[in-house]
């Protein structure tokens, strides 16, 4: 058992390292080939920061189409961990940015972000409700992700057009007195306490980071690292998936209890080091959009995704628990950017105080899962 602890552990800390290694090489190669900065946030920030779930699912479906013997605690595990890492990331992570910062959000981008996060997590919602996610409805996932791209690739191309027409405005300089994220569509700003930064049209900083221009030896050795290390996070994710089940079985302890306290923090794990690395360097390192972005990805690109393979069966817990806490906190996030324009340290506390409660909830009563 300790053996299956320490697997565990190393292979969660490595693959939170590959996560950012291969989201690093990847926006290399798209700048490389010309794509555009909108393409990168869209499809592989929010992806590439969601790779630990989808891998998770595309390993754990893979499993039940070969063992169908294990499909109900396969399917509890990373639908808990799918789940769980949802959570954690929008009241425990999104809770502190906004104790540490205070996270700001243009107001047009209110309903299409955070709506799609809503949108997701009741489009799953509805597809659990019978205790299984088919083939079908796993497509449909899908589809509904990639459409909800689609929409945010063509509501980004007509706010570009319309600001271009614009002036610069009266705000292109001033001074911030507190920490503080100021989330746009493509990008937050942590505003250190004290500075002054100045803000173009689009709402980013004028002082530009310089796009290296890979040539043909680097560009081809950061394909072949970018394999590789989809490779070694392919063979890590089935091990650490087979030593969460060794750990399940011996500990008596239901499978998604596991997934949504241990493997679903774990895999929130980008998110929540990218987010502190940049209120530690109080730079613009962390989106706020990107964060929510990834809890769009997770319930409909990575539980679709699985679906395809194998389909799921469904604990009760989680259908009846765990998605009506996810859809509480998104109403909940709704409501403090259209009443307050911002989440400030009061609101980041309640975020977390949420989580909290859910997790002593989720210990004390809905430890067992029941199909």
């Amino acid at each position: 058992m300790l053996e299956d602890f320490l697997i565990l552990l190393v292979g969660c800390v490595v693959m939170v390292f590959l996560a950012h290694w291969i989201i690093k090489r990847s926006v290399e190669i798209t700048e490389h080939f010309g794509f555009s900065g909108m393409f990168v946030g869209m499809t592989l920030l929010s992806i590439g920061t969601s790779l630990p779930e989808i891998l998770t699912h595309i390993i754990g479906s893979v499993q039940i189409v070969k063992q169908p013997a294990l499909m109900n605690q396969v399917s509890a595990l990373i639908l808990g961990s799918n789940v769980g890492s949802d959570i954690f990331q929008q009241n425990f992570v999104l809770g502190a940015i906004a104790i540490l910062g205070t996270i700001f959000i243009v107001k047009e981008d209110v309903i299409p972000d955070i709506g799609g996060l809503i949108g997701g997590t009741f489009v799953l919602f509805l597809a659990c409700l019978d205790g299984f996610i088919s083939k079908w409805e796993g497509i449909f996932l899908v589809v509904g992700y990639l459409t909800y791209l689609v929409y945010l690739k063509r509501k980004e191309k007509e706010e570009e057009t319309s600001k271009q027409k614009l002036a610069v405005p009266e705000m292109q300089k001033s001074k911030i007195s507190e920490n503080r994220v100021f989330w746009t569509k493509k990008q937050s700003f942590l505003i250190s306490e004290s500075k002054t930064e100045s803000f173009g049209k689009q709402g980013f900083s004028e002082k530009q980071v310089e796009k290296k221009k890979l040539d043909k030896r680097e560009a081809a050795l950061s394909l072949i690292i970018l394999v590789i290390s989809f490779i070694a996070m392919t063979i890590i994710a089935r091990q650490v998936l087979t030593s969460a089940e060794n750990l399940v079985n011996n500990l008596a302890i239901s499978a998604s209890f596991f997934g949504v306290i241990i493997l679903g923090i774990a895999a929130a794990m980008p998110e929540l080091t990218t987010a502190l690395e940049a209120l530690r360097k109080k730079e613009s390192g962390m989106s706020a959009g990107i964060l929510l972005g990834s809890n769009v990805t997770n319930p409909m690109f990575a539980v679709g995704l699985g679906a395809i393979i194998s389909t799921y069966t469904v604990p009760g817990v989680i259908i009846w628990y765990d998605l009506p806490v996810k859809l509480l906190s998104c109403l909940l996030i709704l409501f403090f950017f259209l009443k307050y324009k911002r989440l400030e340290k009061h609101l980041g506390v309640i975020l977390i105080g949420m989580f909290l409660l859910y997790l002593i909830v989720r210990i004390l009563f809905f430890s067992v899962d029941t199909f």
